[in-house]
């Protein structure tokens, strides 16, 4: 009775080289090389899987690569949305609220005041005792979330304009309108005589992402100013507290970055996105800077420590008010206190860098991991190369929440979506290349159950039948780079030249010495190593169990 038994040959890469017997130099070996030479041809018309999964599933891995950089490009909404969610999510359940290191306090217009002064908006009588009071404290600026855009009456917005005269440091809000194309169309501001006695301007928009969340804030915009169209620069409030702070006097913008001089000082270098617009770092939810109330400074019931040289913010925190920002960390949360983030961003130099860097770093990622993902999958069996690829995946969430930390933003979502379709379609590349390969060789095994091509190659130790004798001669061949099972005769002599089927080759080759009736090899998967496995016929009955270890005998 004939037995089974698995040998491979693995591609010499030039022509005219000489496959060489690997096992001992016996004469029975040097009968079945003759054997291997004489049915080359035979062995050349076999299956060509020899490279073809590969190249398929390489090929399908490019296109899941090259689709995912496009996106990337495009900024595809769908995959963007994911990657918000993530920044926010990096914020707020991963990090958390961080403390504050910059002066910066906020003067609140919350339900407390508006009980004890009346109805909101109040006469700017109040707003004048507020800054008598402030005089008194010296902070180094105070910033107002509210303008004065029409007349109260003469004698009120004269004494309003004298109290930001004598302040002399005091910053007034204006706000901008846009049209589709972001172009803007006008401009809404306090009063000309209010604005001409303050000691600066600074912008409150804030224009939210399609989820509603604000996220970022245009550091500076560029406006026609006036009947003679004149072009200038309003910074935003958060910059103009920066300037004030900082004591500098004159702030301009280059691609990625604005840039905060004292003369030829160079103060602060601020990273900003194509638009100009900078990253927020928060802090942390509603009520992460210090905060008093606005009644309470009228009354003199604060301790001015809060307050001198400090970046004083004034703005509304009551809910009725409706000047709520929906942030990363809370739903309802004070556009001051948005206002006074950035302040606190470039004063403590706490940024978020999303620059052309980060980009750069993103699409080398999706490319190498996306290729890390396919040679996975190439290379190792589906139940080893899901977990190689997921673990990859975690890797790299691991890595770019590090990086986080550091104030660097890079995708969470374009890399792993990389991995998953490269592992997909490689994958199934892979699994439909060696299906075809599969029919083509069922002929050569008409004795065999249908699922061994499933079964896999490992580490197996030659049997001896009763009387001492071995079984079958296993032999590793080199031989015009084809792998091939070899059928040998019982006995270490064997009688004629094996017989051959030709299955598939690669780099990836189990090598194997025999040595003394024994058999040692790697573990190999896919088609060689199920008919490897296949030497005995179907029992009558038997069920089909793919990923059975192959067993000699």
């Amino acid at each position: 009775m004939l037995e089974w038994v698995a040998g491979i040959v693995h591609l010499a890469r030039g022509q005219g080289k000489r496959g060489k017997h690997m096992g001992r130099n016996t004469q029975a070996g040097k009968a079945r090389q003759t054997g291997m030479a004489g049915k080359a041809q035979d062995a050349a018309q076999a299956p060509r899987g020899a490279r073809g999964p590969r190249w398929v599933s390489l090929l399908l891995a490019l296109v899941s690569v090259v689709g995912v950089v496009w996106l990337y490009y495009a900024q595809n909404d769908f995959l963007e949305s994911f990657e918000a969610r993530s920044y926010d999510l990096r914020f707020k359940s991963l990090r958390g609220p961080l403390p504050v290191q910059s002066d910066i306090t906020i003067i609140a217009i919350d339900d407390k005041s508006i009980a004890a002064l009346g109805r909101y908006p109040w006469t700017r009588q109040q707003y004048v005792r507020l800054l008598d009071k402030l005089e008194a404290i010296k902070p180094r600026v105070v910033l107002f979330d509210v303008f004065f855009p029409e007349p109260e009456s003469t004698e009120v917005d004269n004494a309003l304009a004298r109290a930001l005269a004598r302040a002399g440091n005091v910053v007034l809000a204006s706000t901008f309108a846009f049209d589709a194309q972001g172009r803007v169309t006008g401009r809404t501001g306090s009063l000309p005589a209010l604005e001409a006695a303050a000691a600066g301007r600074g912008h409150i928009n804030l224009r939210p992402e399609d989820d509603g969340v604000n996220r970022r804030n245009d550091l500076q915009i560029t406006y026609q100013d006036g009947p003679s169209g004149q072009t200038r620069l309003m910074p935003a409030l958060g910059l103009s507290a920066a300037l004030f702070m900082l004591g500098a006097d004159t702030f301009g913008a280059e691609p990625f970055r604005v840039w905060i001089a004292r003369g030829q000082e160079l103060l602060r270098s601020v990273p900003v996105n194509g638009d100009g617009a900078l990253w927020i770092n928060y802090l942390g939810s509603a009520g992460a800077y210090p905060r008093v109330s606005f009644v309470d400074v009228l009354e003199g019931r604060v301790d001015p420590v809060l307050l001198r040289d400090k970046a004083v913010f004034l703005g509304a925190t009551a809910l009725g008010v409706y000047d709520m920002r929906v942030t990363p960390f809370h739903p309802n949360t004070p556009g001051v206190e948005v206002h006074a983030a950035v302040a606190d961003n470039i004063l403590s130099q706490r940024y978020i860098h999303r620059t052309g860097m980060q980009a750069l770093f993103d699409l080398l990622m999706i490319v190498v991991i996306g290729f890390l993902s396919f040679a996975f999958t190439a290379r190792l069996r589906l139940q080893r190369a899901i977990p190689a690829v997921l673990g990859l995946v975690a890797l790299y969430l691991c890595l770019a929440y590090g990086m986080f930390l550091q104030g660097q933003w890079v995708s969470m979502v374009y890399p792993p979506v990389a991995a998953v379709l490269a592992l997909l379609l490689g994958g199934a590349g892979v699994s439909w290349c060696w299906s075809a390969v599969r029919g083509r060789c069922a002929p050569c095994f008409p004795a065999m159950c249908p699922a061994s091509w499933s079964i896999s190659w490992k580490r197996t130790r030659m049997r001896r039948a009763s009387g001492g004798q071995p079984r079958g001669d296993r032999d590793v061949h080199r031989h015009q780079g084809l792998h091939y099972l070899q059928r040998a005769q019982p006995g270490r002599g064997g009688g004629g030249p094996p017989e051959r089927v030709p299955v598939r080759h690669g780099a990836d080759h189990p090598r194997a010495r025999r040595d003394g009736g024994q058999v040692h090899g790697r573990r190999h998967h896919g088609l060689l190593g199920g008919a490897a496995a296949a030497a005995r016929p179907c029992p009558p009955g038997a069920a089909l169990r793919p990923g059975h270890e192959a067993e000699d005998g």
